[in-house]
């Protein structure tokens, strides 16, 4: 920038000299044509000189003229000499200031090119940190996949170890199981007429979870599969093509109702359909607001158009039928076994339980496994909905630790929750004897009655 200025001044300097030399010339043109002139009169006038005497004086003050006007001229030059000192004097000027700026330039290049070394070390520094970084993404990635790869044979090993266990089961209904994760239609079991009734089972599955696993009524009253026309679905992947109008709906068991945003659309859904819901044990199951599983529920089941309501929480509201859930009729809850430990812990797959150092399962266990393990315990401390009913059944004092739903609320016969002094809280535990055939008749009861709707007989 600093070059261009100086180009500019040294062009303007230079314009102006030339405009005045220009003019010096012309003027110097004219005196020359003026001396000419001079001469070849003062030849006319020599040649004359001798006839033209009498014309001397006037020559001579023509020539006194002249000298004036040689004088301006002189003084004119004079002035010109002035100018020109004065604009080489500016030219030096500017040549000293040329001088600075390739000074300033010369160290602004060499500004530069340090600027440019560490420009370059920094890029060569950003291209190994990348590759380092690249390097550690792979590694990551692989590990990673290493970790999925374990995770997935953690999964399988886990499922086949559930699908194993559950020999309440049937082969054919552990194939049903898979189709309905497939969201196919169940086909029912047996013969079943033509103009059967159709009857769609809404369960809630989780591999991780036993009690969701056990407590669907289809498992344990196979006359329905026997007599109707019966289908399964999950909450969270129904099949609505093959619910027809006219059709029953049993939703049950496990804490659905108040549970999550999913299942009270899934519900609501069901209801607005011109089908008859029914409610086989299902719950309650609010989470606290530091539960992992809370979520904020602003539409709210729509109760009064069930058909039947019956719901495993007592006295929960005068509109429900308490039902108490139909896992009740495992036959596992009847093993007797010899006592293997005084206090026995069963955490929650998801929640788990770290205060106390006893012997510890969780609820992703098989139904066997969870009921041996309460079998051969003579308290059980849990925070699973399902452990501790089971408990209660099997005639176990339960310690409920840090309930995180107000499922826990509505148990007919009560469990204590963990104060912080447990040989206090097992101390006011208390045994319940014959809840589980009370609570067997129960749903031995609801399965007659919904059976007498759907036949009318």
């Amino acid at each position: 920038m600093l070059k261009r200025l100086y180009h500019r001044l040294v062009s303007s300097a230079t314009r102006e000299l030339r405009e005045q030399n220009i003019e010096l010339a012309q003027r110097l043109c004219k005196l020359e044509s003026v001396l000419a002139e001079l001469v070849e009169r003062s030849v006319h006038i020599e040649d004359k000189e001798s006839c033209l005497s009498d014309e001397l004086s006037c020559l001579m003050s023509k020539e006194n003229e002249i000298s004036e006007r040689l004088s301006c001229v002189e003084n004119s030059g004079a002035e010109l000499a002035v100018r020109t000192a004065h604009i080489e004097d500016r030219e030096i000027e500017l040549l000293e200031r040329t001088s600075r700026i390739e000074k300033a330039e010369a160290e602004l290049a060499v500004r530069t090119a340090h600027i440019e070394d560490r420009e370059i070390e920094s890029l060569e520094r950003a291209s190994r940190i990348e590759k380092a970084e690249a390097e550690l993404a792979v590694r990551a990635a692989h590990i990673e996949d290493r970790e999925i790869e374990l995770t997935e044979r953690c999964v399988h090993i886990e499922e086949r170890e559930i699908g194993l266990l559950r020999d309440i089961l049937s082969a054919r209904e552990n194939i049903e199981v898979a189709k309905i994760c497939l969201s196919q239609q169940i086909e029912s079991v047996g013969y079943v007429l033509k103009d059967s009734a159709r009857i769609h089972f809404i369960r809630c599955i989780d591999v991780y979870n036993a009690g969701d696993i056990n407590c669907s009524p289809l498992d344990y009253f196979s006359e329905f599969k026997k007599k109707f026309l019966c289908y399964l679905h999950t909450i969270k992947n129904i099949n609505y093509s093959l619910i027809h109008d006219g059709d029953y709906v049993v939703i049950g068991g496990g804490g659905m109702l108040d549970c999550s945003v999913q299942y009270q659309a899934e519900i609501n859904r069901l209801l607005s359909m011109p089908v008859k819901v029914v409610s086989w044990g299902l719950g309650h199951n609010t989470h606290t607001e530091d539960c992992i599983f809370h979520c904020d529920l602003s539409r709210k089941i729509a109760y009064e158009k069930f058909f039947i309501l019956g719901t495993r929480d007592w006295q929960y509201s005068e509109k429900e039928m308490f039902v108490p859930c139909v896992s009740c009729m495992m036959p596992q809850l009847d093993k007797k076994s010899l006592c293997k430990r005084r206090i026995g812990v069963v955490e929650h797959h998801a929640i788990h339980i770290d205060e106390f150092d006893f012997d510890k399962i969780s609820n992703s266990e098989s139904v066997e496994v969870i009921t041996d393990f309460i079998a051969s315990s003579e308290i059980i401390i849990t925070n699973s909905y399902h452990v501790a009913y089971w408990s209660i059944l099997m005639e176990r004092k339960v310690v409920v630790y840090k309930p995180f739903s107000n499922k826990f609320d509505f148990f007919k016969y009560k469990p204590v929750v963990y104060s912080g002094n447990l040989e206090l809280d097992i101390s006011s535990a208390q045994v319940y004897e014959g809840a589980k055939e009370e609570f067997r008749r129960l749903n031995i009861d609801f399965s007659k009655k919904v059976m007498k709707c759907i036949t009318g007989k």
